[in-house]
C-alpha cells in the first residue's frame, strides 16, 4: 500500500518487470521462490502502476516487491520482506497534468489593456493566466489557498486574488511572482474584489461585514517595478458582503449585502447615498453600466432587476431564470448585458427595452463568471465544469421576433412532449367513459401543431366558399382560395402538411372538424382525377380518423351514411387499385419465366 498525490478514481497496472532464472541441476528441493527462478520463470521485482486521480492527473509509479512472497515458512516471509522488499519506497516515474483548473474554477477577469489575456481561479489554489486568442493556457500561479474572486489592476500587469480563508494577494503575472501578500485581509471569505476607475485603490468585500479599502503603491525592485498595498480606509455595513462594484465615473460605490438589499456609498465620504430593495433572496452578481446610469442586480431569487442611479427607481424586473443567478455584465458603451446562472444558461439582454435577445448555446452547467472584452467583441464565461468559452461576435444580425419565435416553439414542443406523457387519454362522452385509439404514441411537435393550423384554416375557408356559392352571393370569392373551389383549396392546404407530421396534425383538430374532413375525402373519391393523385393521403387520413374516433362515430357523433359512403367509395378505389397490382404482378412474372426460358438453350 501506497500513498499518491490526490484522490484517486481509477488504477491500471500497466507492467511487470523482474529477472530470469537459470536451470538447477540439484537434486535437493528448492524453496517456491527459488524453485520458480530455477525452472525459469521470471521473478517479479517491481510493478508499474497508473493512477488516474480526481483532479485530472494521470500518475505513473513504480511499486518494488520483495522476494518473499515464495518462502515456505511465514517467519522466513516477514524476515525477508523486512529486508529486501516491503522497506523499499515508492517511485513515482512521472506524472500527466492538463492545463486546465484541477478544482472548481470559480472567478474570472480580463485585461484592461488586452482582450486576449484573462486570468481565473479555483478551488485547486491556482491562478491561470489564459490567452484566448490561441485557448492556451500560459502561465500557472500558485496560490494560498481556495480562489473565490479576482481582478487585474489597471496596467495589466498585476492581478489581484481574495480567497475562501480571507487572504488578499497581488501578483505579477508577467514573472508570476507574488508582489504583496495580506494574510486575513478579511475575517471569513473575501467575496469580491473592485478596482477603482482611477486605478490606485483596491475595494473588497467580505463575510466579515466589512468594505475595505487598500492604497495600491509602486515600488523599485530591481530593474521591474512591483506593487504593494496598504490598508487605507474601512467600510462597516450591516452583513455581509456579497459583491462589490465602483461606478465608471468613479462617483459612487456600491455593495450588495447577504440581508437582499444593495447599498449606494459616495466614493470621497462613504456616506449612504441609496438602498436598493426588492430582491427575496440575497443579490449575488451586479454590474454598472458604462454610462453610470444603470444598474442591474442578479439574485439567488432567479430574477434581474434593472435599477436606475439617479433615483434608486426599479425600472423593470425580469424572470430571467430558473435558477440563481450567478454573475452580470453589461457590454461596454451600450445598456446590453449578460446573465449567468447555476441552471447551466447563458442570456444576452437589452437593458432598455427590456426583452431577451438570444441565449448563448453550449453551457452544460452552471455559470460562475462572465467578462466582455473593451469593444465588446468578445464574451467569455467560466463555469462549474471547469471550462471556459469563448464567443465572439458575427455580421449576421439578430431580430426579436425571429428569435422570439424560436423560443416560443422550443416552448411549445417541450411542453406538447410533458403533456403526451402525463395526459391523461379517458374521456366522458355522457353516460359512456371511453378511452379512444389516438392515445397511440405520437409525438406532437411544432410541425404538426402549424400543420393543424394550415388544415383549420383551410377547412374554415372552404366551408365560406361553399356557403358563398350556395347562397349565390355576388361578392367576389376570397383571395387566399387562389381561384380555386373549396375542395381543391383544402386538398392543396392537405398536401402543404409534411407527410411524417400528417397523423399527429390530424390528432390535434376537433372532432367537427374531423367530420367536415372526412366529407371532403368522400367528395375527392368521387373525382376520377382526385383519386389518380391522391389516393394514399385520402385513404391514410379516412384510416387514421377512423381509428381516432372509433368510440364517437359508434355513439353517432359522426353520421352512419357518410361512414357508408366512405366505405363503399374506398372499397370500390382500393378494390381497383388491388387488381391493377396483382395483373401487373402476374405479368412481371410471366415476362421473368419468358425471360428464363429464353436463356435456357437445349441441345440435341
Amino acid at each position: 500500500m501506497f500513498k499518491t498525490d490526490a484522490k484517486v478514481c481509477g488504477v491500471d497496472i500497466m507492467a511487470a518487470s523482474g529477472v530470469a532464472g537459470a536451470a538447477t541441476s540439484s537434486g535437493s528441493k528448492p524453496s517456491k521462490a527459488k524453485r520458480g527462478a530455477d525452472d525459469g520463470v521470471a521473478v517479479v521485482k517491481s510493478v508499474d502502476v497508473m493512477v488516474h486521480s480526481k483532479d485530472n492527473t494521470v500518475f505513473y509509479y513504480r511499486v518494488p516487491l520483495g522476494d518473499s512472497a515464495g518462502s515456505d515458512d511465514e517467519d522466513d516471509a516477514a524476515s525477508s520482506a523486512k529486508k529486501q522488499g516491503h522497506g523499499k519506497s515508492v517511485e513515482k516515474v512521472f506524472s500527466l497534468e492538463a492545463p486546465g483548473h484541477q478544482g472548481d474554477a470559480r472567478a474570472m477577469a480580463i485585461s484592461p489593456v488586452d482582450d486576449s489575456a484573462i486570468i481565473s481561479v479555483s478551488s485547486s489554489k491556482t491562478l491561470k493566466l489564459w490567452n484566448i486568442n490561441t485557448s492556451q493556457c500560459v502561465r500557472t500561479i500558485g496560490i494560498s489557498d481556495y480562489g473565490i474572486s479576482c481582478a487585474f489592476l489597471k496596467d495589466g500587469n498585476f492581478a489581484a486574488v481574495g480567497t475562501k480563508a480571507g487572504h488578499l494577494e497581488l501578483f505579477d503575472i508577467r514573472t508570476g511572482e507574488s508582489c504583496a501578500s495580506i494574510e486575513e485581509a478579511h475575517k471569513g471569505t473575501l467575496w469580491s474584489i473592485a478596482v477603482a476607475p482611477s486605478g490606485n485603490t483596491l475595494m473588497t468585500g467580505g463575510s466579515d461585514h466589512t468594505v475595505k479599502f487598500w492604497k495600491i503603491h509602486t515600488k523599485k525592485k530591481s530593474e521591474r517595478p512591483t506593487l504593494t498595498l496598504d490598508a487605507s480606509q474601512t467600510l462597516e455595513v450591516p452583513d455581509d458582503v456579497l459583491c462589490v462594484k465602483y461606478t465608471p465615473d468613479g462617483r459612487l460605490i456600491l455593495a450588495s449585502l447577504l440581508d437582499s438589499t444593495v447599498r449606494a456609498f459616495h466614493s470621497d465620504s462613504h456616506k449612504q447615498f441609496l438602498s436598493f430593495y426588492g430582491h427575496k433572496l440575497p443579490v449575488l452578481a451586479m454590474d454598472v453600466s458604462s454610462d453610470s446610469s444603470m444598474l442591474i442586480t442578479g439574485s439567488a431569487d432567479k430574477s434581474v432587476k434593472i435599477w436606475g442611479l439617479d433615483f434608486g427607481d426599479c425600472r423593470r424586473s425580469l424572470r430571467a431564470h430558473t435558477d440563481s443567478v450567478m454573475f452580470l455584465a453589461f457590454q461596454p458603451d451600450t445598456h446590453y448585458f449578460f446573465s449567468g446562472s447555476r441552471d447551466a444558461t447563458m442570456k444576452y439582454w437589452d437593458g432598455d427595452r427590456f426583452k431577451l435577445i438570444t441565449e448563448l448555446d453550449g453551457q452544460s452547467s452552471g455559470v460562475w463568471s462572465i467578462v466582455t472584452s473593451q469593444d465588446g467583441e468578445v464574451v467569455a464565461s467560466i463555469s462549474q465544469d471547469r471550462l471556459i468559452r469563448v464567443w465572439r461576435r458575427t455580421d449576421e444580425p439578430l431580430f426579436f421576433e425571429e428569435e422570439e419565435n424560436k423560443r416560443m416553439d422550443e416552448m411549445f414542443e417541450s411542453s406538447m412532449n410533458e403533456t403526451s406523457k402525463t395526459a391523461d387519454h379517458s374521456l366522458t362522452l355522457g353516460p359512456i367513459e371511453v378511452t379512444p385509439e389516438s392515445s397511440m404514441p405520437i409525438k406532437n411537435t411544432v410541425e404538426a401543431a402549424q400543420g393543424a393550423d394550415v388544415l383549420l384554416e383551410a377547412l374554415e375557408f372552404g366551408e365560406a366558399e361553399k356557403l358563398r356559392v350556395r347562397e349565390g352571393s355576388l361578392e367576389p370569392a376570397n383571395v387566399l382560395l387562389m381561384g380555386m373551389n373549396a375542395e381543391k383549396y383544402v386538398m392543396y392546404a392537405l398536401g402543404r402538411v409534411k407527410r411524417s407530421s400528417l397523423e399527429a396534425a390530424l390528432q390535434m383538430i376537433p372532432l367537427k372538424q374531423a367530420g367536415l374532413v372526412l366529407r371532403y375525402c368522400d367528395t375527392w373519391l368521387k373525382d376520377e382525377a382526385v383519386v389518380a393523385l391522391h389516393l394514399e393521403t385520402i385513404c391514410q387520413v379516412v384510416f387514421f380518423l377512423f381509428r381516432m374516433h372509433h368510440s364517437q362515430i359508434m355513439t353517432g357523433a359522426i353520421s352512419k351514411s357518410l361512414v357508408w359512403s366512405l366505405m363503399t367509395a374506398m372499397r370500390k378505389e382500393l378494390g381497383a387499385v388491388k387488381r391493377l397490382v396483382g395483373f401487373n404482378v402476374s405479368a412481371m412474372k410471366f415476362l421473368q419465366k419468358q425471360m428464363a426460358d429464353d436463356s435456357t438453350l437445349s441441345f440435341l
